[in-house]
């Protein structure tokens, strides 16, 4: 995981690149990305999929396909984006994907992508592992994941 320095307001993963990864013992029935500011929600992702998110508090979510090279999705999203993923019996587990606010489309300077990530906290509370079946993980650039409970492994 990329250093983020000092100030708590950058997020977990400054750059926002991220490779999505869901499992399930049973199987998986869809993969997404959830804005935590609005209703805003992803068109599906298969696991394995990279995506850049960017936190842009004055713009107009979306998801821009295909992005350049090996990113499936550019998203945009108001807040931080949740991984989402829902198994066949319909378990669902959300693990936060936490990017630093840059500039948005208002103009304005939403952080300056600097902090510790060290806060281990998520939106929903839980193991990260809905009923114990199925997992969501959301790796960033360097091949660190998220554990369900905010806080990296690897």
């Amino acid at each position: 995981m990329p250093t983020t320095g000092a100030n708590p307001k950058s997020g977990q993963n400054p750059d926002g690149f991220y490779q999505l990864l869901g499992s399930d013992k049973v199987a998986v029935a869809s993969i997404v990305v959830r804005d935590s500011n609005n209703a805003f929600v992803s068109n599906p992702f298969h696991s394995g999929d990279k995506v850049k998110i960017t936190q842009a508090p004055g713009a107009t979510p979306s998801d821009s396909r295909p992005g350049p090279g090996v990113i499936v999705s550019q998203l945009k999203l108001k807040g931080d984006g949740i991984l989402r993923v829902t198994d066949t019996s319909g378990n669902v587990t959300e693990v936060t994907c936490r990017v630093a606010p840059g500039k948005s489309d208002d103009g304005q300077d939403h952080g300056n992508n600097q902090g510790d990530g060290k806060d281990g906290k998520t939106d929903k509370p839980g193991d990260g592992q809905g009923d114990g079946n199925n997992q969501g993980d959301a790796k960033d650039n360097n091949g660190k994941s998220d554990d369900g409970k905010g806080k990296s492994k690897n």
